[in-house]
């Protein structure tokens, strides 16, 4: 009987677990993403980086773009899983 009341419950996803490793993956893609555009910025600015750094002023580049992909990323995934299992209300009528 036990057995039973397990396959009737329905299985979902860990949220918070989904949420975390997409903040990390986030996190990073978004630092990148705002370096590649801050090096951008500086060639059009004319602006010739340190020795060894990637772009003139890249640490607020970096970041905020650590912040705004650590915060999207997770955000719009789990926005859109839980979208998804909303039911529809035109889903019978085909």
């Amino acid at each position: 009987m036990a057995l039973e009341e397990k396959q009737s419950q329905e299985v979902r996803p860990h949220y918070g677990t989904i949420g975390c490793v997409l903040a990390i993956a986030g996190l990073f893609a978004g630092g990148m993403i705002a370096v590649a555009v801050g090096k951008l910025v500086g060639r059009l600015q004319r602006c010739t980086p340190a020795e060894g750094l990637p772009a003139c002023d890249y640490e607020v580049y970096l970041l905020v773009g650590m912040l705004v992909g650590a915060l999207t990323l997770p955000g719009l995934t789990l926005w859109k899983m839980r979208r998804k299992q909303s039911p529809t209300t035109n889903s019978g009528r085909s």
